[in-house]
Order: C-alpha cells, then sequence, then structure tokens
C-alpha cells in the first residue's frame, strides 16, 4: 500500500461503465491512504463535477457515447477552473495513434483497459502527487509575489515625496530591475538650509539587498537626525561599523554622501559612479573614489573628500551603475559619454528637463526589456 502522510486527495473517475468505475475506485481507495474517488458516468456531467469538486486528478475514458474523453479533455483544458487538473486517459485503445492523439488533447498519462492494480496505484500516485505539490509551489509563489509587492510599495515610500528642500530643486528617476532594489537615496535637511544628499547601490539584487539598503537608509538618516553628526566621511564610517552584521557574506555597498550647505558641497564617493557638476563654467566630472562600504576597510584609513562650489543655478547629477551598464536586447549598453551628450543637449537645465530626457532614452535603448540592474538617477539644482 503507498501511504500519503501529508494530506488527502481527491480523484474524479469519468467512465460510462459503472463496473470500471467501481474497480477503479475500490484499487485506489484500497491501496493509497487519504485518496477519495469520486465518480461520473458520462463527460457533461464529469465537466460539471470538476468544477465543483477541483479534484487532484481527472481518470478519463476515452469512449463514452455523447461526448468522447477526448472532447471531454479539451473543454477541461479550456476552462481556467481545471485546465491545470492532470488527466490520465482510460481506454482498450493501445495504438501509438490514439495515445498521441490524447496526449494532444492534453493528457499527461495513459492507462490501457483492463489495467493492473499496481499500475494503476503507482500512476495515480504519481500524478496526484505532482499536481500538489505545483500547486503548492504556485500558492507559495503568488505569496512571495504578493510579500514582494507590498515590499515595492514600502520601499517606494520610503523615496523623496517632497521635490524641493530648502534651496534645493530635484528630480529623481528609480527604475527596479526585480520586484525590490538594492538602489536607495534621499536628501536630508537638518538645518535651515543646510542638507545631506545621499545615493546607495547595494551589490546584488532582490530582497536581501533590498533590505540591507532599507536598512542603510535608516541607519544614515538616524546618525544625522539623532547624532547630529553631518561630516560626510564620519557618517560614512558610523554605518560601516554599525551594519557590520549585515555585509557577513561578502556583500558591499557603493554611496555617493555630500554635505550641501549654502555655497559648497563637501563629498566623499565609496566606489560609486562619478558625479556630475553642472554651472556657468560648463560640466564638471567629480573624479575621486575610495573603497566600498561593507568590507571594514574604511574604518581605519582616512577618506578622500571633494569640496566645490554650488552656487545659484549649479546643477549635481548623482546615479547608480545600472545606468551605464544595463544592456539591451542586443547587448549593448549607454556609454557614459552618451549620457553626458543628453545632459549637455539639455536646453533650460531643470532637474525635471534632465530626468526626462534621460529617462525618454533609457526607454528607447532598452525597449520592452527589463533592466538586468537597478536604475537610480538623482538630479539637484540650487534655486
Amino acid at each position: 500500500m503507498l501511504t500519503n502522510n501529508d494530506m488527502s486527495y481527491t480523484v474524479l473517475i469519468i467512465d460510462d461503465s459503472p463496473i470500471n468505475r467501481m474497480f477503479i475506485k475500490t484499487v485506489v481507495e484500497d491501496g493509497l491512504v487519504g485518496f477519495k474517488v469520486i465518480e461520473c458516468e458520462n463527460g457533461r456531467h464529469g465537466l460539471s463535477m470538476a468544477r465543483e469538486k477541483n479534484p487532484d486528478l481527472i481518470l478519463l475514458d476515452i469512449m463514452m457515447p455523447e461526448m468522447d474523453g477526448y472532447t471531454v479533455c479539451g473543454l477541461l483544458k479550456n476552462d481556467p477552473s481545471t485546465k491545470e487538473i492532470p488527466v490520465i486517459f482510460l481506454s482498450a485503445l493501445s495504438e501509438i495513434e490514439d495515445k498521441t492523439k490524447g496526449f494532444e488533447a492534453g493528457g499527461v498519462d495513459y492507462i490501457t483497459k483492463p489495467a493492473d492494480p499496481r499500475e494503476i496505484l503507482a500512476r495515480v500516485f504519481a500524478h496526484a502527487r505532482l499536481y500538489r505539490t505545483q500547486r503548492s509551489l504556485l500558492d507559495y509563489i503568488n505569496r512571495i509575489d504578493q510579500e514582494l509587492s507590498i515590499a515595492q510599495i514600502v520601499q517606494f515610500e520610503l523615496l523623496p515625496k517632497n521635490l524641493r528642500i530648502n534651496d534645493l530643486k530635484m528630480e529623481w528617476l528609480y527604475q527596479i530591475s526585480n520586484n525590490v532594489s538594492g538602489d536607495i537615496f534621499g536628501v536630508i535637511p537638518y538645518d535651515q538650509q543646510d542638507s545631506i544628499v545621499y545615493i546607495v547601490d547595494v551589490s546584488g539584487h532582490g530582497v536581501a539587498s533590498a533590505m540591507r539598503s532599507t536598512m542603510i537608509k535608516q541607519k544614515l538618516e538616524s546618525i544625522v537626525l539623532s547624532k547630529g553628526i553631518t561630516d560626510p566621511e564620519i557618517i560614512a564610517k558610523n554605518i560601516e561599523n554599525e551594519l557590520s552584521g549585515i555585509f557577513f557574506d561578502g556583500a558591499y555597498f557603493t554611496m555617493v554622501i555630500a554635505r550641501v550647505t549654502q555655497t559648497q558641497v563637501e563629498l566623499c564617493n565609496f566606489g560609486h559612479r562619478e558625479p556630475v557638476l553642472i554651472n556657468k563654467d560648463g560640466m564638471r566630472i567629480i573624479n575621486g573614489s575610495d573603497f566600498p562600504i561593507g568590507f571594514g576597510i574604511i574604518k581605519n584609513i582616512p577618506v578622500a573628500k571633494t569640496k566645490f562650489d554650488f552656487l545659484r543655478d549649479d546643477v549635481l547629477v548623482l546615479y547608480t551603475d545600472g545606468l551605464v551598464e544595463t544592456t539591451n536586447n542586443n547587448d549593448l549598453s549607454i556609454p557614459f559619454e552618451k549620457i553626458l551628450e543628453i545632459i549637455g543637449s539639455v536646453e533650460n537645465k531643470t532637474p525635471i528637463n534632465i530626468v526626462n530626457a534621460i529617462s525618454h532614452e533609457l526607454k528607447s535603448f532598452l525597449g520592452d526589456k527589463q533592466p538586468e540592474d537597478d536604475i537610480t538617477l538623482l538630479v539637484l539644482k540650487r534655486e
């Protein structure tokens, strides 16, 4: 006797012969623990019963009056409520053409009558278990998708809603490669005129990276607002020390963090892409980068700082590497020089105009392809 300790199963048999139905019902219920057989004598009743009972398996006779098994199977497969239920055909027909026709109609297996009870038990057990496992897996995936959708909403809620902070006007693009993103950014005003601006890119993709990026955001804002620390180097070293436990598996993150005062920017770059400054003199790439955070390296070494004027009408562009590394269907990426060309071509260099221009190029470049890396773009202008 084949046993199943997990759950009960329902098998629907559709056969016009009461003797065949009784035989199979006895074999299955006596030979398989937890299996219950329900019977139907024709195709129309069987279709109705399949919708009502949602069985784990259907045993379907081919040669029946009014509606043969092939027709019944086709109707089952065209009904969204029954199309996934596995169907095993029962028939005295044994020609290859007959079996092929059954598989083409949507059957998963074939039992030739008269069947050995051991064959019936083995096939019924295997297909019912497989279907239930697939259903359980699908239910699990659906639950995960729902939770990820909620996580995505939560993550978007963490992004800046106010596009003007102090005298900074901003606009952003945030395109994720999975349900949730390892990128995060923010602007933290800490007095009437000054702010901390940051953009973070956590290695990897998916849930783990998203959780890490959220923890980094929370820790960074806590350091600024609760501890009153506004020096970019000290903020980064505090994060390195206090979040070392979440980078146990070789994960790390890159970051640009800047203190924006009334006239200047003081910036630290930890393995991140180069910011772009636009002012009356033209366009300047802010070079210079230290190690990424998470390896425990930066906490004991001096960190380079870059200072530059940031005056009225000046623009600062920050972005993650997904912008210039994600590829299209031709396995090509957008060169950094192309991004600079797009920025330069924008006549009125407001944050929204720059973001829209790059977003348009990105959409045209990727087509219908989902980016393989998260893409974040943050543009700030002093007004």
